[in-house]
């Protein structure tokens, strides 16, 4: 299984990790709540499936769980320009961000502003 991995170890901001072997289930990411809205940008150096959290369906997913349908793909491309994901306000805000390759490993780059 997938280690959870939190963005950042100080209170200030941008916050940023690097994971190198990112495999092909779902890495999380786990966002710094203080920030309000603000947004996170994903980079990786191959093809990727990025999803987050926010509601607990069962289609929702989990560290070290297996790619559903609930996901974004990201080509090579955009991957290496960095997709940034807006974060909503209030309750409904995503906590964690979750990062799989679509095969092999990737390396993930995630900063939050």
């Amino acid at each position: 299984m997938a280690a959870n991995t939190a963005l950042g170890a100080t209170s200030s901001l941008p916050r940023h990790v690097v994971l190198a072997g990112v495999g092909t289930t779902w890495q999380e990411f786990t966002l710094h709540q203080g920030a309000r809205p603000g947004k996170v940008t994903v980079f990786a150096d191959a093809t990727c499936y990025v999803a987050f959290s926010g509601d607990n369906s069962a289609a929702s997913p989990a560290d070290g769980g297996a790619v559903g349908t609930m996901k974004i793909t990201l080509t090579a491309a955009q991957a290496a320009a960095g997709y940034v994901l807006a974060l909503s306000p209030g309750p409904m805000r995503a906590g964690s961000v979750f990062v799989a390759a679509v095969s092999s490993t990737i390396t993930a780059t995630l900063v939050q502003e």
